[in-house]
Parts: structure tokens; sequence; C-alpha cells
């Protein structure tokens, strides 16, 4: 109790107030004007808790401050790495392509041999069965062709030797039990050279090359038969070329039955 006693005296000297009230009066008008953390220490005394002032602005640092940024902090945490985790999923997702081509064949011919699409046009679907260049590494070599375009199949084929003869011995195309034979032009020389030829587009052509049946080419006593075309892409072409199919080339009463 002394030693407030003196203090009190100490500052009544250092102010020039009379009495204690009038000291209280001027500290108070000195105290608005200095900063808050001033304020507490005017008269040598250290302020107290901050539950002693609850209306006073918190300030940003200590204990209480930790309380409230510490859950900010792990929600801020957990969003960015929800976030750097969507990112990631997003980069690394495979971007959606087209099928590769070329495909294996369906009777697991050879590495390189297959077949593949050439067009999925609506007007002339065409595919060609390749096989690697004995020439070129790496390239590869249409053996076989079959096109749709307006009423008609077209077939070419490479393999054979042109007879030295004009017009050509017929060229005899084998689709499962349905046959086409037809005089074939020449196109190119040597090993290049293709036979090539036409026949309608009908329901009992599709029907057995929509099943996978073998396929067979014959010409001037040669037979050359090529591995089945994979399902996928049989069913492409033969969908595109069934709608080529002329009224009169349909099958009778083959509207319901019809396999492709």
């Amino acid at each position: 109790m002394n030693v407030v006693n003196e203090r009190l005296r100490s500052a009544r000297r250092k102010t020039g107030a009379v009495s204690s009230r009038e000291l209280a009066r001027l500290v108070g008008e000195q105290e608005q004007g200095l900063p808050q953390e001033n304020r507490t220490k005017l008269i040598g005394i250290e302020g107290g808790a901050l539950g002693d002032h609850p209306s006073e602005p918190r300030p940003a640092g200590g204990a209480w401050a930790s309380k409230v940024w510490r859950p900010a902090m792990v929600v801020g945490v957990l969003i960015a790495a929800s976030i750097a985790a969507l990112v990631a999923a997003v980069s690394d997702k495979p971007e959606s392509k087209a099928p590769v081509l070329p495909l294996p064949a369906a009777n697991g011919v050879g590495a390189g041999s297959h077949w593949q699409v050439m067009s999925l046009s609506s007007r002339v679907p065409a595919i060609t069965y390749l096989v690697p260049s004995s020439q070129s590494p790496g390239a590869y070599t249409p053996t076989v062709i079959l096109s749709c375009e307006s009423v008609s199949i077209g077939v070419s084929v490479r393999g054979f030797d042109p007879a030295n003869s004009w017009p050509q011995p017929a060229l005899e195309t084998r689709i499962g039990s349905a046959e086409r034979t037809g005089s074939p032009e020449v196109s190119g020389a040597g090993e290049k050279a293709m036979l090539g030829y036409g026949f309608a587009i009908a329901d009992e052509v599709l029907e057995p090359l929509a099943l996978g049946a073998p396929i067979s080419f014959k010409f001037n006593g040669t037979t050359m038969d090529v591995p089945i075309i994979p399902e996928e892409i049989r069913t492409q072409f033969v969908e595109r070329c069934g709608a080529l199919v002329h009224p009169g080339m349909r099958k009778r009463g083959a509207a319901g039955v019809r396999v492709y």
C-alpha cells in the first residue's frame, strides 16, 4: 500500500496535480490520445489480461489469434490439396482418342499383316488388307481393297501375275458360299500390279461377310486366301455398304432376318 501511495505522490509532482482526483482526470485525457499499447503503461502499471476489456479489438498476435487462425489455416491447406489433386487427376486423365489402327487380324496373322479401314464415308466405305512391303522396311502394301460405291462393290487384288492377254482371265471372289466372277482390269506392273473389277452389292454377299466368312480369290488357276476381317472393321464396312444395296438386290423376305 505504501508503494502505491508513493507512486501516486510521485505522479502528482510530475503532473502538477494537487489531488488524486485531478491526477486521474489528467491521466484519462492523455490516455485517449495514446496508442493502445501505451495506455496501460502511462503511470508505470502493466495492463491486465485481454479478458478485462472485452469491448476492445483483439490483437493480431498471441494465443487467441493462434486459436482463431489455426482452424482457418487447416481448412485452407485442405482446400489447396483438393484443388491440386483435382488438377493432377485432370492432367493425368488420358485423352479421349479415336481407335488406333492398324488392328490385328482376327485369326492371328503375323505381326504387321492386318486389315485396316481406309474410309468410313457413307458414300464410299473402304477397307484394305495390308502386308509389310518387301522393298521398303516399315511400309505396307495393300494386297486387297474392298470398297462400295453407288450400287457396286469394288474388289482390287495384288499378288497375281497378270496374263499377257486381253481380256484378262476371270477373277473369282469367294466370300463364304457366295461367288462373284468378272474380267479384271490391270493397274500397275510387276509386284505392284493389281487386278480389279466390280459387281453389284447384294444381301447374299454382305451377309456372309458380316458373319466373318472366309475370303479367297482365284485367278488363272491360282488361289489366294486372306485372313477373316476383324469383327469391328467388317461390321462398320457392311453397315455402310448395306445402306447402298439396290432394292432389287435384296433377298426376298430378308427385311426381318438381315444380319447386318
